[in-house]
């Protein structure tokens, strides 16, 4: 299949994302989608992105032995939020998620345990209201997961009156 590898090296140029990235392109859909590993979770969170977030800044005792990775055609949000390779503390090189595809790898995955460990990600993680708009449009994907009621508390807890009024306008209209 060379024309297909072609054109992803195009789409690969015109995006200006996935760099190096080894990946396959699937047609789903009648879409192309990305298949790539990547870095995600809290070791994602600890290294710096291009977004305007801090990440996990009290990560000084992380350990780089077991990291999340995971691949992007296996998550209902594919690879948007991943950004092209960075080499980590352990010298190993992967794409990474950046700070808010991480937390939203976390709510996707986690047991109500992790999640509840969540509590305050917003002041932690994020730090702005900058990114609150795509934030919830994505998070909203997670409606259908079985820790939907926990992931929208914290989320109401984090956010109040602007989860709740997005929320009411979006996904109870």
């Amino acid at each position: 299949m060379p024309k297909l590898y072609i054109m992803l090296l195009s789409l690969d140029v015109l995006n200006n994302t996935l760099k190096s990235a080894y990946y396959n392109g699937i047609i789903h859909q009648k879409r192309l989608v990305y298949r790539m590993k990547y870095l995600t979770g809290i070791h994602a969170l600890s290294l710096k992105c291009k977004l305007n977030t801090p990440g996990n800044w009290k990560s000084a005792n992380l350990t780089w032995k077991k990291l999340d990775l995971r691949e992007s055609s296996d998550s209902i949000f594919e690879s948007w939020g991943v950004e092209p390779e960075t080499t980590i503390p352990n010298g190993e090189t992967y794409c990474k998620a950046n700070h808010l595809r991480a937390i939203l790898d976390i709510f996707d995955k986690a047991e109500d345990y992790t999640l509840r460990l969540m509590r305050c990600f917003a002041i932690d993680f994020l730090c702005s209201d900058e990114y609150n708009e795509v934030f919830f449009e994505k998070v909203s994907l997670l409606v259908e997961r079985d820790n939907w009621s926990l992931v929208d508390s914290i989320l109401t807890d984090e956010y109040f009156d602007t989860w709740l009024e997005w929320k009411k306008g979006q996904l109870l209209a």
